[in-house]
Protein backbone atom coordinates (compact mmCIF):
# COMPACT_ATOMS: atom_id res chain seq x y z
CA UNK A 1 0.00 0.00 0.00
CA UNK A 2 1.55 3.17 -1.18
CA UNK A 3 1.90 6.26 1.41
CA UNK A 4 2.10 9.97 0.62
CA UNK A 5 5.31 9.90 0.95
CA UNK A 6 6.25 7.90 -2.01
CA UNK A 7 5.52 10.34 -4.21
CA UNK A 8 8.39 12.29 -3.16
CA UNK A 9 10.53 9.40 -5.12
CA UNK A 10 8.70 9.38 -8.50
CA UNK A 11 11.09 10.44 -11.63
CA UNK A 12 9.79 13.46 -14.13
CA UNK A 13 6.42 13.70 -12.10
CA UNK A 14 4.25 16.14 -12.57
CA UNK A 15 4.68 19.65 -10.14
CA UNK A 16 2.82 19.06 -6.97
CA UNK A 17 2.24 21.81 -4.47
CA UNK A 18 1.40 19.78 -2.18
CA UNK A 19 5.01 18.32 -2.21
CA UNK A 20 6.04 21.95 -2.44
CA UNK A 21 4.08 22.90 0.55
CA UNK A 22 5.65 19.70 2.46
CA UNK A 23 9.24 21.24 1.54
CA UNK A 24 8.14 24.80 3.14
CA UNK A 25 7.32 22.90 6.18
CA UNK A 26 10.68 22.30 6.70
CA UNK A 27 12.38 25.32 6.18
CA UNK A 28 9.85 27.36 8.65
CA UNK A 29 12.57 27.07 11.38
CA UNK A 30 15.05 29.05 9.21
CA UNK A 31 12.87 31.40 7.35
CA UNK A 32 13.95 34.16 8.83
CA UNK A 33 17.54 33.47 7.43
CA UNK A 34 16.29 32.29 4.44
CA UNK A 35 14.57 35.86 4.04
CA UNK A 36 17.39 37.17 4.89
CA UNK A 37 19.82 35.26 2.44
CA UNK A 38 17.29 36.38 -0.27
CA UNK A 39 17.47 39.89 0.10
CA UNK A 40 21.31 40.17 0.50
CA UNK A 41 21.45 38.24 -2.98
CA UNK A 42 18.72 40.55 -4.54
CA UNK A 43 20.91 43.37 -3.06
CA UNK A 44 24.27 41.61 -4.69
CA UNK A 45 23.14 41.37 -8.12
CA UNK A 46 22.03 44.57 -7.71
CA UNK A 47 24.98 46.33 -7.02
CA UNK A 48 27.12 43.91 -9.58
CA UNK A 49 24.91 44.86 -12.28
CA UNK A 50 25.95 48.83 -11.89
CA UNK A 51 29.50 47.68 -12.59
CA UNK A 52 29.46 47.11 -16.29
CA UNK A 53 26.96 50.57 -16.94
CA UNK A 54 29.66 52.66 -14.89
CA UNK A 55 32.45 50.80 -17.43
CA UNK A 56 30.67 51.42 -20.42
CA UNK A 57 30.06 55.15 -18.96
CA UNK A 58 33.95 55.47 -18.86
CA UNK A 59 35.00 54.36 -22.13
CA UNK A 60 31.97 55.43 -24.20
CA UNK A 61 32.19 59.05 -22.18
CA UNK A 62 34.91 59.71 -19.61
CA UNK A 63 37.93 58.78 -21.98
CA UNK A 64 36.88 60.12 -24.96
CA UNK A 65 36.23 63.46 -23.64
CA UNK A 66 39.51 63.59 -21.57
CA UNK A 67 36.45 64.40 -18.65
CA UNK A 68 39.31 63.13 -15.68
CA UNK A 69 36.51 64.86 -13.02
CA UNK A 70 33.71 62.22 -14.58
CA UNK A 71 36.19 59.21 -14.84
CA UNK A 72 37.46 59.59 -11.22
CA UNK A 73 33.76 60.13 -10.27
CA UNK A 74 32.76 56.68 -11.64
CA UNK A 75 35.92 55.11 -10.27
CA UNK A 76 34.80 56.05 -7.09
CA UNK A 77 31.37 54.90 -7.45
CA UNK A 78 32.56 51.34 -8.88
CA UNK A 79 35.32 51.13 -6.42
CA UNK A 80 32.07 51.40 -3.36
CA UNK A 81 30.19 48.83 -5.55
CA UNK A 82 32.65 46.34 -5.28
CA UNK A 83 33.27 46.92 -1.33
CA UNK A 84 29.05 46.40 -0.99
CA UNK A 85 29.72 43.58 -3.33
CA UNK A 86 31.48 41.70 -1.24
CA UNK A 87 30.14 43.42 2.46
CA UNK A 88 26.85 41.26 0.87
CA UNK A 89 28.86 38.45 -0.25
CA UNK A 90 30.38 37.45 3.17
CA UNK A 91 27.20 37.37 5.19
CA UNK A 92 25.62 34.97 2.21
CA UNK A 93 28.68 32.52 2.82
CA UNK A 94 28.09 32.57 6.17
CA UNK A 95 24.62 31.95 6.55
CA UNK A 96 25.39 29.49 3.95
CA UNK A 97 27.52 27.78 6.51
CA UNK A 98 25.44 27.85 9.01
CA UNK A 99 22.38 27.02 7.25
CA UNK A 100 24.92 23.74 6.38
CA UNK A 101 25.93 22.72 9.41
CA UNK A 102 22.15 23.36 11.11
CA UNK A 103 21.17 20.27 8.67
CA UNK A 104 23.86 18.50 8.97
CA UNK A 105 24.65 18.56 12.68
CA UNK A 106 22.90 17.91 16.11
CA UNK A 107 22.94 21.40 18.05
CA UNK A 108 23.92 20.49 21.64
CA UNK A 109 27.11 17.75 20.85
CA UNK A 110 27.54 18.99 17.51
CA UNK A 111 28.03 15.72 16.55
CA UNK A 112 26.56 14.74 12.63
CA UNK A 113 23.00 13.97 12.37
CA UNK A 114 21.84 10.33 11.57
CA UNK A 115 21.43 11.30 7.48
CA UNK A 116 24.98 13.11 7.06
CA UNK A 117 26.65 10.36 9.41
CA UNK A 118 25.78 7.10 7.26
CA UNK A 119 26.48 9.14 4.13
CA UNK A 120 29.86 10.03 5.61
CA UNK A 121 30.62 6.35 7.20
CA UNK A 122 29.64 4.39 4.23
CA UNK A 123 32.15 6.67 2.14
CA UNK A 124 34.72 6.26 4.83
CA UNK A 125 34.14 2.39 5.10
CA UNK A 126 34.89 2.08 1.41
CA UNK A 127 38.16 4.26 2.17
CA UNK A 128 39.60 1.48 4.70
CA UNK A 129 43.66 0.83 4.47
CA UNK A 130 44.30 -2.73 3.16
CA UNK A 131 44.73 -4.79 6.44
CA UNK A 132 43.04 -2.12 8.58
CA UNK A 133 39.76 -2.56 9.88
CA UNK A 134 36.61 -0.11 11.32
CA UNK A 135 34.79 -0.32 14.23
CA UNK A 136 31.28 1.10 14.65
CA UNK A 137 30.23 1.75 18.44
CA UNK A 138 26.73 1.92 19.47
CA UNK A 139 26.77 3.76 22.72
CA UNK A 140 23.74 4.54 24.69
CA UNK A 141 23.43 6.07 27.97
CA UNK A 142 22.03 4.03 30.78
CA UNK A 143 18.66 5.20 32.88
CA UNK A 144 18.28 8.05 30.47
CA UNK A 145 14.50 7.92 30.95
CA UNK A 146 14.72 8.04 34.60
CA UNK A 147 17.16 11.27 34.40
CA UNK A 148 14.79 12.71 31.74
CA UNK A 149 12.35 12.49 34.64
CA UNK A 150 13.88 13.49 37.36
CA UNK A 151 16.30 16.34 36.01
CA UNK A 152 14.19 17.60 33.14
CA UNK A 153 15.31 18.13 29.60
CA UNK A 154 17.59 20.93 29.74
CA UNK A 155 19.68 19.09 32.61
CA UNK A 156 19.93 15.77 30.08
CA UNK A 157 20.92 17.98 27.26
CA UNK A 158 24.26 19.03 29.37
CA UNK A 159 24.84 15.59 30.68
CA UNK A 160 24.51 14.35 26.87
CA UNK A 161 27.18 17.16 26.17
CA UNK A 162 29.63 16.07 28.76
CA UNK A 163 29.03 12.54 27.17
CA UNK A 164 30.05 13.23 24.02
CA UNK A 165 32.83 15.98 24.94
CA UNK A 166 34.40 12.28 27.39
CA UNK A 167 33.87 10.11 23.66
CA UNK A 168 35.52 13.09 21.58
CA UNK A 169 38.69 13.00 24.35
CA UNK A 170 39.14 9.53 24.21
CA UNK A 171 38.68 8.73 20.43
CA UNK A 172 41.16 9.92 17.85
CA UNK A 173 40.10 13.14 15.81
CA UNK A 174 39.83 10.82 12.75
CA UNK A 175 36.76 9.18 14.26
CA UNK A 176 33.28 9.96 13.36
CA UNK A 177 30.46 10.85 15.58
CA UNK A 178 26.62 11.55 15.56
CA UNK A 179 23.66 11.08 17.74
CA UNK A 180 20.95 9.56 16.32
CA UNK A 181 18.28 9.98 19.45
CA UNK A 182 18.14 11.87 22.51
CA UNK A 183 20.32 9.48 24.30
CA UNK A 184 22.18 7.24 21.78
CA UNK A 185 25.30 7.60 19.84
CA UNK A 186 27.24 6.23 17.43
CA UNK A 187 31.09 6.85 16.31
CA UNK A 188 33.16 5.02 13.44
CA UNK A 189 37.13 5.02 13.87
CA UNK A 190 39.57 2.80 12.25
CA UNK A 191 42.06 0.47 13.75
CA UNK A 192 45.25 -0.19 11.78
CA UNK A 193 46.29 -3.47 11.22
CA UNK A 194 49.13 -2.83 13.72
CA UNK A 195 47.20 -2.51 16.56
CA UNK A 196 45.56 -5.53 17.90
CA UNK A 197 41.80 -5.60 17.77
CA UNK A 198 40.36 -6.58 20.76
CA UNK A 199 42.92 -4.68 23.01
CA UNK A 200 42.04 -1.20 21.48
CA UNK A 201 38.23 -1.51 21.57
CA UNK A 202 38.73 -2.43 25.34
CA UNK A 203 41.18 1.04 25.99
CA UNK A 204 38.83 2.84 24.61
CA UNK A 205 36.05 1.60 26.19
CA UNK A 206 37.40 1.87 29.68
CA UNK A 207 39.03 4.60 28.91
CA UNK A 208 35.34 6.42 28.19
CA UNK A 209 33.86 4.78 31.07
CA UNK A 210 36.73 6.13 33.65
CA UNK A 211 35.83 9.38 31.68
CA UNK A 212 32.38 8.85 33.23
CA UNK A 213 33.04 8.15 36.00
CA UNK A 214 35.64 10.97 36.59
CA UNK A 215 32.97 14.08 35.36
CA UNK A 216 29.83 12.56 37.24
CA UNK A 217 30.90 10.69 40.32
CA UNK A 218 29.58 13.86 42.56
CA UNK A 219 26.39 14.33 40.87
CA UNK A 220 24.71 11.82 39.12
CA UNK A 221 25.17 8.24 38.36
CA UNK A 222 25.83 8.09 34.13
CA UNK A 223 26.99 5.46 32.69
CA UNK A 224 26.98 3.30 29.12
CA UNK A 225 26.08 0.72 27.60
CA UNK A 226 28.12 0.29 24.82
CA UNK A 227 27.71 -2.43 21.56
CA UNK A 228 30.88 -2.78 18.81
CA UNK A 229 30.66 -4.26 15.32
CA UNK A 230 33.78 -4.79 12.84
CA UNK A 231 34.42 -4.33 9.49
CA UNK A 232 35.17 -6.11 7.79
CA UNK A 233 35.40 -8.90 9.36
CA UNK A 234 31.59 -9.24 10.45
CA UNK A 235 29.85 -6.89 7.88
CA UNK A 236 31.10 -5.33 4.81
CA UNK A 237 27.54 -2.95 4.49
CA UNK A 238 26.88 -0.09 7.00
CA UNK A 239 23.26 -0.85 7.86
CA UNK A 240 24.38 -4.54 8.78
CA UNK A 241 27.47 -3.56 10.94
CA UNK A 242 24.71 -1.15 12.55
CA UNK A 243 22.37 -3.67 13.36
CA UNK A 244 25.12 -5.62 15.00
CA UNK A 245 26.48 -3.03 16.54
CA UNK A 246 22.64 -1.97 18.40
CA UNK A 247 22.23 -5.71 18.93
CA UNK A 248 25.36 -5.99 21.12
CA UNK A 249 24.66 -3.11 22.89
CA UNK A 250 21.11 -4.90 23.81
CA UNK A 251 22.83 -7.91 25.20
CA UNK A 252 25.06 -5.08 27.37
CA UNK A 253 21.24 -3.86 28.38
CA UNK A 254 20.60 -7.69 29.06
CA UNK A 255 23.72 -8.12 30.66
CA UNK A 256 23.16 -5.54 33.71
CA UNK A 257 24.09 -2.73 31.59
CA UNK A 258 27.33 -0.14 32.15
CA UNK A 259 29.74 -2.17 29.84
CA UNK A 260 30.62 -3.22 26.29
CA UNK A 261 30.32 -6.20 24.06
CA UNK A 262 31.98 -7.33 20.75
CA UNK A 263 29.26 -8.68 18.56
CA UNK A 264 29.91 -12.28 18.18
CA UNK A 265 28.32 -13.35 14.68
CA UNK A 266 28.54 -17.23 15.95
CA UNK A 267 26.64 -16.81 19.27
CA UNK A 268 24.60 -13.26 19.16
CA UNK A 269 22.89 -14.19 15.89
CA UNK A 270 21.35 -16.95 17.76
CA UNK A 271 20.44 -14.62 20.38
CA UNK A 272 16.29 -13.66 19.55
Amino acid sequence: MRNKFDADEEIEQKLNPHIIMRLFNWIKPYKGKMILSCVIMLLASAISLVSPYLIRMAIDEAIPNENIRLLVILSVILLLCIILSLQFTIPIENLISTLHFQATRDNSTRFYNENSFTELCTDKLSETPEGSKQALFFVDIDHYNYLLEYLGHDECEKIIVDVADSLRHVFPKTTLFSRISADRMILLTEISKEEKLDDVITNYCVDFQQQLFARFQEEYDVTASIGISVYPDQEKRYPLLLKFAEKSMNIVKKNGRNGFHIFDPENDLKDK
